[in-house]
C-alpha cells in the first residue's frame, strides 16, 4: 500500500484501531428490523445499520453453535479436523491468537454458551477470558484414555449407523446428544448449564478490562 490519499486507510495504515467483534447466538435474519422485520425487536441494531455495512446474505459454516464457530474463530471447516473435535482444537491458530501475536490485547466475554468455552478451547489467544459458565463449581477432570475410547466409538457407529437413511438420522440425533453431554461431564441438560448473565455483568467486566489497558492497542 502507498502513501496516495485516495487509498482508503492509506494515512493510517501503521495505526493500531480497537477490534469488537459481537455474536449472537442463534440470531435469525427474518427477526431483525433492518432487514424487514416488522416487530421492533432490534432497535439499537436497526439505529447502527443505518451507518454501517450490512451483508443480507450469509452462509454459515454449520447450522449448530459448535460447527458454526470454528469457521468464525479459526477459519475452518467444522469438520477438516474430524468429528472428534468440536471447538478449537489445542495449538490451533485462531482471529484471536493472530492479534494477539501482532501485538494486540486480547479479551473474551461470552454470556454462559455452553459450546463456546475453554472446554472446547476457545480461550485461546485471549488474554483475558470469561465463559461465565462454570464459576463456582470447576470443570470434571478427564483423562486422555477416555477421550480416545468415545473417539474410537463414535468413529465405529458412524461407519455402522451410515448404511441406511433411518440409522443415519438416527446416529446424528444422538452424536447432537453426545455434543451436548461433553459441555459438561455431569450429564446436566443444555438448559440447566446456560446461567445467562445478565447484559450489565458481561458489560461490566469488559469495561473493567479495558480499563486495566489504558492506551495499550
Amino acid at each position: 500500500m502507498t502513501d496516495n490519499p485516495k487509498l482508503p486507510f492509506a494515512s493510517t495504515r501503521m495505526k493500531k484501531f480497537s477490534l469488537v467483534l459481537i455474536s449472537v447466538d442463534c440470531l435469525r435474519a427474518d427477526h431483525v428490523g433492518f432487514l424487514g422485520y416488522s416487530r421492533p425487536t432490534t432497535p439499537f441494531l436497526d439505529q447502527l445499520a443505518q451507518t454501517s455495512i450490512v451483508f443480507p446474505c450469509a452462509i454459515v459454516a454449520g447450522a449448530p453453535t459448535y460447527f458454526s464457530f470454528p469457521g468464525i474463530m479459526a477459519s475452518r471447516y467444522p469438520l477438516a479436523l474430524g468429528r472428534d473435535i468440536i471447538g478449537i482444537a489445542p495449538q490451533e491458530p485462531t482471529l484471536a491468537s493472530a492479534l494477539q501475536a501482532q501485538g494486540w490485547s486480547t479479551g473474551g466475554f461470552v454470556a454462559g454458551n455452553p459450546y463456546v468455552t475453554s472446554r472446547f478451547g476457545y480461550e485461546q489467544g485471549f488474554d483475558s477470558f470469561n465463559d461465565f459458565l462454570f464459576n463456582g463449581h470447576g470443570e470434571a477432570n478427564l483423562s486422555r484414555s477416555t477421550d480416545r475410547w468415545s473417539t474410537h466409538v463414535n468413529v465405529q457407529l458412524e461407519k455402522v449407523c451410515g448404511r441406511t437413511r433411518w440409522t443415519k438420522a438416527a446416529y446424528e440425533e444422538l452424536y447432537f446428544q453426545y455434543c451436548q453431554s461433553l459441555a459438561d461431564r455431569r450429564w446436566e441438560t443444555m438448559d440447566s448449564l446456560r446461567p445467562y448473565p445478565a447484559a450489565n455483568v458481561l458489560v461490566d467486566q469488559a469495561c473493567s478490562w479495558l480499563r486495566n489497558l489504558g492506551n495499550r492497542p
